[in-house]
């Protein structure tokens, strides 16, 4: 599947922006001590990077089989993670709290890469057995595609919700009783990024099938 050049281009429009305000909220965070969801900036940073690069061949740095690794290692952490949280684990004001979104999208990552390579590899084959392989493998792929594209745009239609219970309790709640930690840094604008990171994956993903 195709689609225009301007619109591809918003996306890694977007995805620079995520990635240079993930990396400045790390930076504030460190130097004002207010706390901030550093696994979950640190990959969407490296992600937004990843992906303007393979919407865009101009803005591409590194390597596939780098973006391979550092995916992989975003899987196995947030993975880690979430077998923490389930075994009860403490939390960290300075971790993600909800590790298994991030960990689909790193194992997102890690598909888009790996599909991306395979077809390209397969490009050369010819022959009526070739293109019977070639048709079942996409066929696959547009079912693995369609799958991880739904849990992204359901994530962004929950982060939406979320964000505008959190801002209609903020704006129905006059006083507050207490304050027992420091609120995340720029945390609307944080779930925003998350929304822009789902829709471009999501978008990417479509263009697959």
């Amino acid at each position: 599947m195709t689609a225009p050049v301007w619109l591809s281009g918003v996306f890694v429009a977007l995805m620079l922006a995520v990635a240079g305000f993930c990396a400045g909220r790390m930076v504030v965070a460190r130097q004002t001590g207010r706390p901030a969801e550093l696994d979950s900036d640190i990959t969407h940073v490296l992600m937004g990077v990843a992906m303007a690069g393979m919407l865009a061949s101009a803005v591409r740095i590194g390597t596939p089989a780098m973006w391979i690794v550092l995916s992989g290692g975003g899987a196995t952490w947030f993975g880690w993670q979430a077998l923490g949280g389930r075994r009860g684990a403490s939390s960290s004001a300075w971790r993600c709290s909800q590790p298994i979104p991030h960990l689909l999208e790193c194992v997102a990552m890690l598909y888009m890469i790996l599909a991306a390579r395979a077809v390209h590899a397969a490009r050369p084959s010819t022959g009526a057995s070739a293109g019977m392989a070639m048709g079942t493998g996409a066929a696959r792929l547009s079912i693995v595609s369609l799958v991880l594209a739904g849990f992204m745009i359901g994530y962004v239609v929950l982060l939406a919700d979320r964000l505008t219970l959190a801002t209609n309790t903020n704006t129905n709640t006059n006083t507050i009783a207490s304050v027992t930690c420091a609120p995340a840094l720029a945390s609307r604008c944080g779930t925003m990024c998350k929304m822009a990171m789902g829709m471009t994956m999501a978008y990417m993903l479509v263009l697959m099938l």
